[in-house]
């Protein structure tokens, strides 16, 4: 009955286990070369999004010796979002605001995102208003005509509602506001034709429009971080992937975004294939392994990774002389939990249920990577993989915030400030 038993559990161990490497792979079987894209792209963001298709269709093709086409769609974000939660035929998503790309992935919507610009909004003018206006209450207390996006069906219409609704005025400009647009682009249009006397809209978006604009203080509090995300419904997500960082790498996409004029982020530099170096503790070598594996198919990229015991990591990082490695297998060894399980017929384990024996395994991304952002989707990547370090032995704690753990420190240890200098 006990050797049943343990078949039994060691049988349903392993298909847990296919079962999460099979969830993990599924969108990494495609073929990463393909011959069309579908963007759903905010209309705020066109300019430097159809820049950078030309050169990379340009690119791919003396690349990869084949052509890509990039099919894209403009509209307001949250419009957008509405006919992807219907639709589902698009491959990426690209936001005039970061709220829209949350609400996407908690819909199940978005799998990445990778950010790339921001924007602030601002009052725009028409001609001759310049100098008469210097402020949205002016506007609220004077006989202006204005104009806002629709809040639920765009990036700057969200801004405007939550930049006024802090300083009590949302209400105020509901009542005054004259039209309402689907897109900023189309607000800034009748701006420029004198249909309407003002707008809330990017400041960016005014530049491009060679509008006259007043920036506010309650406006300036709000900025839009524009993301653009792989979505889930995507039959060919490392092409996907591929088209995103050649939008985030500052010397391809973002000095589009930055000509336009964006204030764009620090983007991870462009790489066709990028290459990348990861270390990790022996311990995690079992899980760790099938996960990269994926994420390598899945993203396009190669990772270099070196597995050893954290303290020869920690020596190898600081540039200096490592420990000489144990040899022999001893009678007894303090180990982590995970690692006994190969060996469960042959060890005693006893469990040392104290706080002091309790180990958290920390992820860190290296102030020098020239690949922050690839790094961040991986350790968001294996936020998916509960259940494959779960069957190998190890608690769970990634998605907590960092305020749900207790730090705890033996008597009479000092304890360190997060500067790295000593509490006194």
């Amino acid at each position: 009955m006990h050797a049943r038993t343990i078949v039994g559990f060691s049988a349903a161990v392993l298909l847990v286990m296919v079962a999460a490497l099979a969830a993990l792979q599924w969108q990494t079987r495609q073929d990463p070369y393909a011959e069309r894209l579908v963007l759903y792209c905010a209309a705020a963001i066109q300019g430097p999004v159809q820049d950078t298709i030309e050169e990379y269709q340009r690119y791919y093709r003396q690349r990869h010796g084949r052509a890509i086409r990039i099919v894209v769609e403009y509209g307001g974000s949250g419009t957008l979002l509405s006919r992807l939660q219907v639709e589902r035929a698009a491959d990426l998503y690209l936001a005039g605001d970061e709220s829209f790309i949350d609400i996407a992935r908690q819909q199940g919507l978005v799998d990445e995102s990778v950010p790339l610009a921001t924007m602030t909004p601002v009052l725009a003018l028409a001609e001759g208003k310049a100098g008469a206006v210097r402020s949205v209450q002016e506007v609220l207390d004077g006989d202006y005509r204005v104009g806002i996006g629709v809040p639920d069906g765009t990036a700057i219409g969200a801004a405007t509602r939550s930049a006024l609704k802090a300083t009590g005025q949302w209400e105020q400009l509901e009542r005054e506001v004259e039209v309402t647009k689907p897109t900023v682009n189309d607000l800034a249009g009748d701006v420029q034709i004198g249909a309407i006397d003002a707008a809330i809209i990017w400041n960016v978006t005014a530049r491009q429009f060679g509008l006259d604009y007043v920036t506010d203080d309650a406006l300036s509090r709000v900025t839009g971080r524009v993301e653009i995300g792989v979505l889930a419904s995507t039959r060919q997500p490392t092409a996907a992937l591929h088209f995103a960082r050649f939008l985030a790498a500052p010397e391809k996409g973002l000095r589009h975004f930055q000509a336009h004029p964006f204030d764009v982020v620090e983007g991870d530099r462009w790489a066709d294939v990028p290459e990348v170096t990861f270390f990790s503790g022996g311990v995690n070598r079992r899980a760790m392994e099938p996960i990269l594996e994926a994420f390598e198919r899945r993203e396009g990229v190669r990772i270099n990774t070196v597995y050893q015991d954290c303290g020869a990591l920690n020596a190898q990082m600081a540039a200096v002389r490592a420990q000489d490695a144990d040899h022999g297998f001893p009678d007894a060894y303090l180990a982590y939990y995970s690692d006994t399980l190969p060996e469960r017929d042959r060890l005693h384990v006893v469990e040392l249920n104290h706080d002091y024996a309790r180990a958290v395994q920390p992820f860190g991304i290296a102030s020098t990577s020239k690949h922050k952002h690839l790094m961040l989707r991986l350790y968001r990547f294996i936020g998916r993989s509960q259940a494959i370090y779960e069957e190998l032995g190890f608690g769970w704690e990634l998605g907590r915030s960092p305020d749900d753990f207790q730090l705890v420190a033996p008597a009479g240890a000092r304890p360190l400030r997060i500067d790295g200098g000593d509490a006194r």
